[in-house]
């Protein structure tokens, strides 16, 4: 099978291949590929618009509240910061998941040339390279909101978890499918502890996310107390897992042994 017949995750063991006598598609289905490409351009020229006006406000020195042009409503300026930044992070996520929709169906799409977004590049769309299009106006608006906010983001940058954020629905689904069919990454049967272990990972970045956003919505002043409360508790949390993750590479064969009770594999073909 050609090379070019292989569209790449950024998961090694995922790989989704386009035969190359599968049948082309019709004027329907491009029509909603088409769709599907053109809102996830729409977010993601949004996004842009939301970092460039998360810049701008940056620049200005703002005490009083900002007022919405439609509806007059005034919000004040950390709390127009958190809600650029969340926005900004939403817009990628639902431009990041449209392209994945469509990412299986580009390579059966005989019109050339591709569709007219920039993050699909001139070649054949790689995914790597279409996520970091989609991160670029997260790390502007990042950047904007961090010098609005100045001090008041305590113990957090907010890189980081716009990056565990976008990514989380990726993951997620990800592990939530192994976890529902009960396989490994390879295809083959989980057992019990291979089971557990997407489990954790799936929490552990769940939690992850919990405790690096909590501390960004901590500068709104209403919600600190509760917010660094949670946040903490997230860290707890992901250190005890990693614990039981720790101990649980010891005692795995005893697991699998157990899982055997609730219908899965005693042994996996993969163990060394």
């Amino acid at each position: 099978m050609p090379a070019d017949q292989w569209l790449c995750s950024p998961f090694p063991e995922e790989r989704i291949m386009v035969a190359a006598d599968e049948s082309r598609l019709d004027d329907k289905e491009m029509e909603r590929l088409d769709a599907l490409l053109s809102a996830a351009r729409s977010f993601h020229y949004m996004n842009f618009i939301v970092a460039a006006i998360a810049l701008a406000l940056s620049s200005i020195e703002r005490t009083e509240a900002f007022q919405l042009p439609i509806g007059g409503l005034a919000i004040p300026p950390t709390e127009t910061a958190v809600g650029a930044y969340i926005l900004s992070i939403c817009l990628a996520v639902a431009s990041a998941s449209l392209f994945r929709q469509a990412e299986p169906w580009m390579k059966k799409d005989p019109r050339r040339p591709p569709f007219a977004w920039i993050a699909l590049g001139a070649a054949d769309p790689n995914r790597g390279k279409v996520f970091l299009w989609v991160l670029v106006p997260v790390i502007l608006t990042s950047v904007a909101v961090s010098m609005t906010l100045d001090q008041k983001v305590p113990h957090s940058g907010l890189l980081l978890p716009g990056f565990f954020l976008v990514g989380f629905p990726l993951i997620f689904e990800h592990y939530f499918s192994l976890i529902r069919t009960r396989t490994d990454h390879r295809g083959g049967s989980a057992p019990f502890s291979i089971w557990l272990l997407y489990c954790y990972r799936l929490m552990r970045q769940l939690l992850l996310v919990g405790a690096f956003l909590f501390p960004v919505l901590a500068a709104v002043r209403q919600w600190r107390g509760p917010m660094l409360t949670a946040s903490a508790i997230c860290f707890s949390a992901v250190v005890s897992l990693m614990l039981l993750r720790l101990a649980g590479g010891f005692t795995y064969r005893w697991i699998d042994k157990f899982g055997g009770r609730f219908g899965f594999p005693t042994h996996s073909q993969h163990y060394d």
